[in-house]
């Protein structure tokens, strides 16, 4: 072969190796980024009680595709690009379990159109608001006349309205949140144990609609909450998740579903709360606010 042959072969074989590896290793699409650092909800005071949240995740959906979940605050990454539709999902600690992170079914998506482009990050700032279809079927807030729970027989104290600022819960994420009482029980003395109900007793949703239990809390010592089911002849007392202890205020979202939906011949339902003092403690505190019993409106 000669060499303008040659060169000539090894020009077209080089062409065609270079075409080859372009198929083989196509070009990597740059990214997007859409970047969020916080969140927050809000609420009617009124009919819906405090907006505090504990809003630990995002899920993010782009013109319906599936981003995932990713903690707050995130950076997240799309292939998706141009002039989109985000869907942003609020993501809690289901029963305050870091294990289980899932998207509160009470709180609305937040969705807007945004445009993303290649390389570039876009800060979004999600809101999030409750649900047409989460009925409130209580809130104690602690800020009206009367509580809503009483002790009961086997119970040493009750639980008391408190006022004093530096233990009563404030809403750091909503500073103009007006907060003047908060509930306290406080076990010291002769007081070893308590155990409190709600007064009313309340139909909720069964058949898998959603039941959850929203609260703030700080507690000096493991406490119960638990789910009481009336039946006409008696009553199944039913422990769900323990609160651990904590020096700071905390929220937590406790999952009543499928307790709820279990009892299916009871006739309503009860909210309790207990705990004993710890050995050797001269005192334990248990300070709960805005508390929230939230189920799927029964149409």
């Amino acid at each position: 072969m000669s060499n303008k042959y040659f060169f000539q072969f090894l020009v077209i074989t080089s062409l065609i190796f270079l075409s080859s590896c372009e198929i083989i290793n196509p070009v990597e699409k740059a990214p997007a980024y859409i970047q969020v650092d916080s969140v927050k909800v809000i609420s009617d005071y009124g009919s819906q009680g405090s907006n505090s949240h504990n809003i630990t995740d995002i899920w993010h959906y782009v013109n319906n595709e599936v981003l995932g979940a990713f903690r707050i605050p995130s950076t997240i990454p799309s292939l998706i690009t141009g002039n989109v539709e985000l869907n942003t999902q609020a993501g809690i600690k289901l029963n305050g379990v870091t294990d289980t992170r899932v998207p509160y079914p009470f709180y609305d998506a937040y969705i807007e159109r945004i445009e993303l482009t290649p390389e570039k990050i876009i800060h979004v700032y999600p809101v999030f608001t409750y649900a047409s279809f989460a009925e409130f079927v209580w809130i104690e807030d602690f800020e009206s006349a009367g509580i809503s729970l009483e002790k009961t027989l086997t119970s040493d104290t009750t639980i008391n309205e408190i006022s004093t600022s530096d233990e009563i819960f404030r809403n750091t994420q909503d500073l103009s949140e007006v907060n003047r009482y908060s509930g306290l029980v406080h076990l010291h003395g002769p007081y070893q144990t308590f155990d409190i109900q709600t007064i009313d007793k309340f139909n909720l949703s069964q058949n898998g609609n959603y039941v959850f239990l929203e609260l703030n809390y700080k507690v000096s010592t493991e406490t119960i909450v638990g789910l009481i089911a009336n039946y006409q002849n008696s009553i199944n007392k039913k422990p769900i998740v323990v609160l651990n202890p904590t020096t700071t205020w905390k929220k937590i979202y406790i999952n009543l579903t499928l307790a709820v939906s279990r009892e299916v011949n009871a006739q309503d339902f009860q909210i309790y709360f207990a705990a004993s003092r710890k050995e050797d403690s001269s005192e334990d505190k248990f300070y709960f606010d805005n508390i929230k019993l939230i189920h799927t409106k029964i149409q």
